[in-house]
């Protein structure tokens, strides 16, 4: 248990009808009485721990900041695992502003970024991976995102990690009784279990890491960056996504000067669209700026809608950019405009991107746009994360590490060295698992990890 008492503004900033000042530690119950006076007159500690109380908070003069709503909580059943008062006033920031002031004033410590989340960590109530999932719930972007981020804030990767080092604990003791007690020749018999654990073990890593992709779209979002010649409607395609005229659509070639970039939901997965300027030779020097932040969007981008104009076909300006498409990223051919040509044969376009989808849609009607929709979700390859736990970019480190050393495992047996090999390896994989739950972690790491976090959580 710390031995400071923190502080902190629990809600986000601006204006708002409750602003929440949260204090965890020792003294929070000695700290929330200072400054609050009760409407029935009683100290906060009088009544019942979890009863909103209503009452005042004032400072030392009596000199009265707002109107309250105060909550003690008494330690260990709180967040943190330490006694928690939590001051419920108006949202507006003057007033949380001058709450947290009194607070601070009469003896509280501003909590450093994930300072709450650390403790409740250090404290036992949460493994690494429940902290890390509280940033996720906070920035999910979708409801697919928040399902994925609450999985884990429930525990559920860490206690399948957990399953695992369990295993591999056993077998790690089944080795070092060989290794220790020579005589009782185990070793054929050890070979066998440990041979087996460690496929076991590395069968599940190999699952968990199936998440990764998962997490990385969810978290991250998928960027999709509309590309083409000026004038192929590009911006109408990007207004009628985004279901709001956001960007400007004219007959003028050249309209779009720089990168417009929304989120939207697909599907359940964030998407960030990028509206570009229209690919071109052009003497116009604004243009030029942003046809070079065109192909600095492409070189970014996860997914391209490569866009032409449906009633002009498949003309060679189109097949020129296309050929400069960096080869790694991923294309769907967009043929817009298709009210103005039916009978659009998609084939020509599809075989310019390597094989790539075509959808054939019309931006100004709405035709095809939910077609367009599915397919940019095909492509993210994102499917039901039921199946899968989505895994963050550190926790992945963790598990490819964790795979490298069962792998190295199972050679040294095949290769018939002795256990005492083995078993370097098995540890070592039961110590880098240990990271993803936290149980094996320093502080350089975990201060690394909490400073991502918003002060207040």
């Amino acid at each position: 248990m710390s031995e400071t008492t923190i502080a902190a503004v629990a809600t986000g900033v601006g204006e708002a009808g409750i602003g929440i000042i949260r204090l965890s530690g020792p003294d929070a119950l000695v700290i929330g009485e200072r400054v609050f006076r009760s409407t029935r007159g009683k100290p906060l500690g009088r009544y019942r721990p979890r009863t909103l109380v209503h009452g005042w908070v004032a400072g030392a003069a009596g000199d009265v900041v707002d109107e309250a709503l105060v909550v003690y909580m008494r330690a260990p059943r709180t967040f943190t695992g330490e006694d928690v008062v939590e001051i419920h006033c108006h949202g507006g920031q003057i007033a949380v502003r001058r709450v947290l002031d009194l607070v601070l004033a009469a003896g509280a410590t501003l909590a450093e970024p994930g300072e709450f989340s650390r403790r409740a960590f250090l404290n036992g109530r949460i493994d690494l991976a429940q902290a890390e999932a509280v940033v996720d719930v906070i920035r999910a972007k979708t409801d697919r995102a928040m399902a994925a981020a609450v999985h884990h804030l429930r525990g559920e990767l860490g206690a399948a990690v957990r399953v695992i080092r369990d295993r591999l604990l056993v077998t790690t003791a089944h080795l070092e009784a060989d290794i220790d007690f020579p005589e009782l020749e185990l070793e054929v018999q050890t070979r066998n279990e440990v041979a087996e654990a460690c496929r076991w073990c590395l069968g599940e890593v190999e699952r968990l890491l199936g998440g990764a992709r998962q997490g990385k779209l969810l978290r991250e979002g998928l960027r999709v960056v509309l590309a083409g010649r000026p004038n192929v409607g590009k911006s109408s395609l990007l207004n009628r996504l985004v279901r709001e005229n956001r960007a400007i659509v004219t007959a003028i070639p050249g309209t779009t000067r720089d990168l417009i970039e929304e989120w939207v939901n697909i599907g359940g997965l964030p998407v960030q669209l990028t509206d570009t300027a229209g690919i071109r030779q052009t003497n116009d020097p604004i243009e030029q700026l942003g046809v070079e932040r065109t192909h600095e969007a492409l070189s970014r981008a996860d997914l391209v809608l490569v866009v032409i104009d449906a009633s002009s076909g498949l003309v060679p300006e189109d097949e020129e950019w296309i050929q400069r498409l960096p080869t790694a990223v991923a294309r769907v051919g967009v043929a817009n405009k298709i009210d103005l040509a039916p009978d659009f044969e998609s084939s020509a376009l599809s075989e310019a991107l390597g094989g790539a989808a075509v959808v054939r849609v019309s931006a100004g009607l709405g035709m095809g746009v939910p077609e367009l929709e599915q397919q940019i979700a095909r492509s993210a390859g994102l499917h039901d994360t039921a199946e899968e736990m989505a895994v963050n970019a550190r926790q992945e480190e963790c598990l490819r590490r964790a795979r490298e050393h069962l792998a190295s495992a199972l050679r040294t047996l095949e290769g018939g060295l002795g256990s005492d090999m083995t078993s370097i390896d098995v540890r070592a994989a039961w110590v880098v698992l240990g990271e993803v739950t936290g149980d094996t972690v320093g502080e350089d790491l975990l201060d690394q990890i909490f400073s991502r976090f918003c002060i207040g959580k």
